[in-house]
């Protein structure tokens, strides 16, 4: 019986209320996000600064087609200085009264590294895709990256050869500040 009254006492403690201040949760889960999101968001834009300085420094003539009926799209292409691979590729079109424009840009054994699209010239999602340093043969890429809309981040990278690995970041809003 005396056990029972030690149990009660002990479990009835544990659950009173304490009066020590709580931060909210959302607040709460902020603090430990907030610097992860920031370092793997500059490990993305370290790359993709990697990608424009290789493809600024491989660029030599590009070609630009116009939309025949009123341009409605244009699309410009950049190569490399000896009639090799593509380097850029990039598509703008207008439709219901915005500007959407994607932009490829490609390794120099012709991969797709990274891709940008726009909405009304800011930046709703960016792709960037690392590959292995040597091709010898066709693989898939070591690690991807995707951002959406500037707060959402994945991070994916292949562990084994068979296997990948996928860290999820998101930069929280101010309270009250709407998408």
């Amino acid at each position: 019986m005396l056990g029972l009254l030690l149990l009660g006492a002990t479990s009835a403690r544990a659950q009173a209320p304490s009066n020590a201040p709580r931060p909210p949760p959302a607040e709460a889960a902020a603090l430990p996000l907030a610097p992860l999101y920031a370092a793997a968001h500059d490990s993305l834009m370290r790359g993709v600064a990697q990608v424009y300085a290789q493809a600024e420094a491989r660029a030599g003539y590009f070609a630009a087609s116009h939309g025949s009926f009123g341009g409605l799209h244009r699309r410009v292409r950049t190569y490399a200085r000896a009639s090799g691979p593509l380097v850029k590729r990039e598509v703008v079109k207008h439709k219901f009264g915005v500007e959407l424009q994607k932009v490829s840009y490609y390794d120099a054994t012709g991969r797709q590294v990274l891709a940008e699209r726009y909405e009304g010239r800011q930046l709703t999602r960016l792709e960037l895709w690392e590959y292995p340093s040597p091709r010898t043969q066709p693989s898939p890429p070591a690690a991807k990256w995707l951002l959406v809309r500037g707060d959402y981040l994945r991070h994916q990278f292949m562990s084994t050869p068979t296997h990948f690995t996928t860290h999820y970041y998101h930069n929280l809003r101010p309270s009250g500040e709407g998408l």
